[in-house]
């Protein structure tokens, strides 16, 4: 397989860097065949295979690009937020093979924006944190922002944390040694939902997945 890419940077008085990635070239070669076996009644087996075949064809990634916004007050709060957003209406397949079924339908597709922020504070040893991110998606017809979230197939995430770091002394062979130990706790709730139809004259239906997610960390530096 074959990628070509290109990132470019640009920094704002190292504060506020703008960055934004061109388009992937993805060249993929797919080899497959059919077989099929059949077992009778009568004992007798059949086999039957399709002569291998090769597709050779390349995919256009979308064009991304975004903003980092780094907030530090007093050395005790840390703000980080991120925005980006995807032209998900210009990705491409290419082949011997044309996909005008599929590229029909990526040219349906909206761009497509992903936001997402995080508070950190620290008083003497204790630090919590709290985050929120919302990744939009290309079958939206509205604002990745709109108030309905199930018809628009998008994913919101919250989350908070919580975590200890100290030092602790121990005397080893006569040596003051001090060793740094923490304790992190995070739980993250992500929600997302769907509504569409399975086939043209069957009912609408509407999917809702939510996911709780909680995780301790705890360990020792010497």
């Amino acid at each position: 397989d074959t990628t070509t890419t290109q990132i470019y940077t640009l920094s704002l008085h190292d504060a506020l860097p703008i960055y934004f990635s061109t388009p992937t070239s993805l060249v993929l070669t797919d080899g497959y065949s059919v077989s099929i076996e059949s077992h009778l009644d009568y004992g007798q087996i059949h086999n039957v295979k399709s002569p291998d075949s090769i597709l050779i064809y390349k995919v256009v990634t979308p064009l991304r690009g975004g903003m980092d916004v780094h907030i530090q007050m007093a050395n005790k709060v840390t703000v980080n937020a991120n925005y980006e957003v995807l032209n998900y209406g210009a990705a491409r397949l290419r082949a011997t093979e044309q996909f005008f079924t599929e590229n029909a339908k990526a040219q349906t597709y909206a761009t497509a924006a992903n936001f997402r922020v995080g508070v950190e504070g620290s008083i003497k040893k204790y630090r919590i944190r709290g985050g929120y991110a919302i990744f939009g998606s290309p079958e939206e017809e509205r604002s990745p922002f709109g108030a309905n979230s199930l018809s628009s197939n998008r994913r919101v995430i919250y989350g908070l944390g919580f975590g200890i770091t100290d030092k602790l002394k121990e005397i080893i062979n006569g040596v003051d040694k001090r060793m740094e130990y923490f304790i992190d706790m995070g739980y993250t709730f992500s929600t997302s939902g769907n509504t569409g139809k399975p086939y043209v004259s069957g009912p609408t239906i509407t999917d809702k997945i939510d996911q709780h997610d909680f995780l301790v960390t705890a360990g020792i530096r010497f």
